[in-house]
Order: C-alpha cells, then sequence, then structure tokens
C-alpha cells in the first residue's frame, strides 16, 4: 500500500488561484458537481479535483485518535449545482443513520464562499459545500458515508457515497499522540558514520501487533547543498535483528519505516543508525521527542540530546491486513459493525469542525491509500 503523508495546513483551505473546476454528472437532477478538496485529520490529503473518485475507487483506512478525538474528522470541499431549482443545504448520512445538516459553505464561513467563483465560470445556481463528518462514534470497522444536496422544495438528491474503514489508531511509544506538543529530541549531525559509531536505542513493549514506525523526524531539505537525512532503523528482539527499513527524511515531518510483516506482540527495541550518502556531511536527522509523555519506553545512545527530553514521538503501525508476519500476529478486526446512528450537528458545530479539519496543527497523521 502506498503511503501518503499528510502535511499540516496552516493557511486558509480557500486560494482562489488553486481551485479547480471539474464538472462531474452525480444523477440527472444534477448539471454538474466537483469534490476539489480532500481532507483527514486537519490535513488535505487532495486537491486535485475528483476526491470522489478516489475514496470511491482506493478504500479509505482512518485511524482513531486516542486521546485526540477532534482529528477523527474527514472533510470534502466542492460544489453543486442543481438542473432545476437551488440548493438550500447540504447533508450527510453516516451508515444510512440522520440526516445531518451541512449548510452551505458560504453559510459556515466568508472565506468558503464560491459564489463569484462559480457564477464567474458559467455555473448556474451552482453552491459550494463543506462536507464534514466525524467516525469517532461509528467505532472499528467498515463505514458509509453519503452526502446529499437539498433542494428549496425539500427535495434529498445523493451527491455520491464511498465506503471507509476505521481502525483503532496505533501505540504511541510516547504515552499518546504528541499533537502539536514536539521537540527536538536525539541528534545525528551530521549524517555521517562516526569513530563512535553513533545509534539511538529504543526500546519498548508492544502490547498489539504492528508493521512498522511512523517517528517525527527534523531534518535538512534534500538540496544541492544538503544530501538525504537517511537512517537505518533495525527492530531487534532478544538482541537479534528481526525486522529492518529506513527512515528517509527531508525536511520537518512524519516518516514511516515499514517492515513488509506484522510483528506480534512483545518486548523489542528501535536501532536508528546512519547512513552513508552524498552530502550526508552537511545534512542532520533529529528523533522528535514529546514534550510530555508515559510508559515503559527508555531511549539510549551516544548521540547528542536535547536537555530534558525523555520521550520519542513514535508511534506503532498497526498490524497490515493480509500481510504474512511471525507467528502469533494478529491482524486488527474487520468485522462490519452495527450501522449506528450518531448525533447530529448543527450550523455552528459544522462551521467549527470545518476550521479545524483545515488546520488542526498537530494532527499529522500518514493516510494509506492502496
Amino acid at each position: 500500500m502506498k503511503r501518503i503523508t499528510a502535511l499540516v495546513l496552516s493557511v486558509i483551505l480557500i486560494t482562489a488561484a488553486a481551485l479547480c473546476i471539474t464538472v462531474n454528472a452525480a444523477d440527472d437532477h444534477f448539471s454538474g458537481y466537483s469534490a476539489d478538496w480532500y481532507a483527514y485529520a486537519g490535513a488535505i490529503l487532495w486537491n486535485q479535483g475528483n476526491s470522489d473518485t478516489l475514496v470511491k475507487e482506493n478504500l479509505q483506512t482512518y485511524d482513531m485518535h486516542d486521546g485526540a478525538p477532534a482529528a477523527d474528522i474527514v472533510g470534502f470541499y466542492g460544489w453543486a449545482a442543481l438542473k432545476e431549482g437551488k440548493i438550500k443545504t447540504f447533508g450527510i448520512k453516516l451508515d444510512g443513520g440522520a440526516m445531518i445538516d451541512s449548510p452551505l459553505s458560504r453559510q459556515q464561513d466568508a472565506s468558503l464562499d464560491r459564489t463569484t467563483e462559480l457564477a464567474n465560470a458559467g455555473i448556474v445556481n451552482g453552491e459550494g459545500f463543506w462536507l464534514v463528518f466525524y467516525y469517532t462514534d461509528l467505532g472499528p470497522g467498515m463505514h458509509n458515508a453519503a452526502f446529499y444536496a437539498i433542494s428549496e422544495n425539500d427535495e434529498v438528491y445523493e451527491i455520491f457515497n464511498y465506503d471507509f474503514k476505521v481502525q483503532a489508531d496505533g501505540e504511541w511509544l510516547c504515552g499518546a499522540n504528541p499533537g502539536a506538543s514536539l521537540n527536538t529530541g536525539w541528534w545525528f549531525n551530521p549524517v555521517v558514520p562516526q569513530p563512535d559509531d553513533r545509534y539511538v536505542n529504543v526500546e519498548f513493549t508492544a502490547k498489539n501487533a504492528f508493521s512498522g514506525v511512523r517517528g517525527f523526524y527534523y531534518c535538512n531539505y534534500l538540496d544541492a547543498d544538503h544530501g538525504p537525512a537517511n537512517m537505518t532503523v533495525e527492530l531487534l528482539k532478544d538482541d537479534k535483528v528481526v525486522a529492518s527499513g529506513t527512515a528517509i527524511g527531508n525536511a520537518n515531518s512524519w516518516v514511516d519505516t515499514d517492515f513488509g510483516k506484522n510483528m506480534e506482540p512483545g518486548k523489542y527495541t528501535l536501532k536508528y543508525t546512519c547512513l552513508e550518502g552524498e552530502g550526508a556531511d552537511r545534512s542532520w536527522f533529529v528523533i522528535g521527542a514529546a514534550v510530555t509523555g508515559a510508559g515503559d519506553t527508555v531511549v539510549s545512545g551516544n548521540v547528542d540530546v536535547t536537555a530534558g527530553v525523555v520521550y520519542p514521538a513514535i508511534m506503532l503501525i498497526p498490524a497490515e491486513e493480509g500481510q504474512g508476519g511471525d507467528p502469533g500476529t494478529t491482524d486488527p478486526d474487520t468485522t462490519p459493525t452495527t450501522p449506528t446512528n450518531p448525533n447530529t450537528a448543527d450550523a455552528a458545530v459544522i462551521a467549527i469542525a470545518a476550521v479545524a479539519c483545515i488546520a488542526l496543527a498537530g494532527a499529522v497523521i500518514a493516510k494509506k491509500i492502496k
């Protein structure tokens, strides 16, 4: 599965020059619609139009963010127009439950107004939408989200729907999602092997099966003056290497290391060591730290350490379905849950959710698309 790392956006969603007008036809009642942007956990995953096609053709997996349920959020930004009449509001149904009202985007926030843009594009009666929903109450398993346009005559027309999977959040070696509360931790500067063979060991106990690790790393940009900030990440059990991968850094971001197989629960050690590379003597790689943390994770090594840090900003990625692995590995539960009827949200809640989904700092979560 290809992993796309979601980048936090600290700027407002609406940038007129970047908007696209992609005309689709949901059914005979629409003159067109477009799902231009797709956001998850406070970050834009896709902004090139046809987001509905993307999510329908690629099963989306969303994490339940333990300790940070505000990050359990998905949003689609776009527009729709009926052939006859105007759109009064939009709606969302989760697992076929009650209709959740989602006001026109311009009613949610003036910055989301697309009226002028759509009129200039010759789209009659076009209305912008910002369809946002939380999935916390749905729980793990397979679910469905359906989006609707509701006319002035209260007629309901489906724009699109898609299935998605919710899975439990991975285990944080710092106790919980550090959010925006991140700091530098353990320094490989420069990124080249030294006479003392620098390393960092992260000892931990995994409660659940996992397939890799996701860490926040502070690194240089890859440019003419700096080489790649590359690290080898080995997984040891009983002092033996049982899996390995790499962490390729470029600026300050979350990076996944895939071990290629599922690992059973138990005691392990992550060992970080430098890799050679052109320009590495001018590059740096710093393992991020959580300002606060908890648990039995212990970090040791022979590199410089930021004063006062204890816990690394590292998460165990939940075990992959259908992957081979060590004996005793278990896959996440994929049994569909009984459809639930989450609480509906009023316009104020939706508006707040829209802002949260645009710039939810500290919820930078890697999203998987097949």
